[in-house]
């Protein structure tokens, strides 16, 4: 009987290991971040937030899409990444991306990313595409010129 008890609670400590709850995850609710996601993006829906080193990432489904928003320590808004579809990138960054030898249609995903900067926040493209060893990341400004 001892030994079915030993057995159990080992079982049960490696199940315990390996709960997918991240320790960097956040109650989000428990911080400013709600205000000021709604303040930046009042139709997100917030599903929910991590600890950074320098801040927060925030997920939320803006238009039914899946963003992430990051903010600094003081919740100030740094940048979002937007999911997109080839089919929505400007004629400037297909065309850059062409010219580049690569096709939009290749490409495992596709973000417009919104950077903090004044006067307006800074829009620019990333595209991923498949590459072995590693990924190729590329990124576009809006007039197709690859940064």
């Amino acid at each position: 009987m001892k030994k079915y008890m030993v057995m159990i609670a080992l079982m049960g400590g490696m199940l315990g290991a390996t709960s997918c709850d991240r320790e960097d995850d956040i109650n989000v609710w428990d911080t400013g971040l709600p205000e000021v996601v709604q303040a930046r993006y009042p139709d997100a829906i917030i599903k929910g937030a991590e600890r950074r080193p320098n801040g927060y990432e925030v997920e939320v489904l803006i238009n039914g899409r899946d963003a992430d928003i990051f903010y600094n320590n003081k919740y100030q808004w740094l940048y979002t990444e937007h999911e997109v579809y080839y089919n929505e990138l400007p004629e400037q960054v297909v065309a850059g991306v062409s010219n580049d030898g690569y096709s939009v249609y290749q490409a495992e995903d596709i973000e417009l990313v919104e950077t903090a900067a004044e006067p307006e926040p800074q829009i620019s493209y990333r595209l991923t595409f498949d590459r072995e060893p590693r990924d190729l990341v590329m990124v576009y400004g809006q007039d197709g010129k690859r940064q």
